[in-house]
Order: C-alpha cells, then sequence, then structure tokens
C-alpha cells in the first residue's frame, strides 16, 4: 500500500519534501491537474488575485 501525501504547513516544507522524497512510494491517484491565472494588482499594497480555472484536459 502506498504512503498517503503529508499536510505542510510552508511552502518551505513542501519544498524540501519534493526534493528529498521518492515520490514513487506515495499515492498520487486523488490529484488533479489545476489551473489558475494571476491578475495584475490595482493598487500598491494589494495582493494579487489568483483565480482558478477548470483543467482542460480529460486525465
Amino acid at each position: 500500500m502506498k504512503k498517503k501525501i503529508p499536510v505542510f504547513k510552508t511552502d518551505e516544507d513542501v519544498e524540501a519534501f519534493i526534493e528529498n522524497a521518492d515520490l514513487s512510494e506515495y499515492d498520487l491517484s486523488e490529484f488533479k491537474p489545476f489551473r489558475f491565472e494571476l491578475t495584475k494588482e490595482k493598487d500598491e499594497g494589494e495582493e494579487p488575485v489568483s483565480r482558478p480555472r477548470p483543467s482542460t484536459s480529460s486525465g
């Protein structure tokens, strides 16, 4: 039985996991393609807005 992907608290934790883990040991069957689009900031100090877009692949 394959391992489940752990839950991460930071991007750094994810990067360390990806860099060091053997991903063939993990169950990736639940992963789905995901696309998003960043829009430009309207005012200084505002965070960029990301908008999820449905995947166009039929994976």
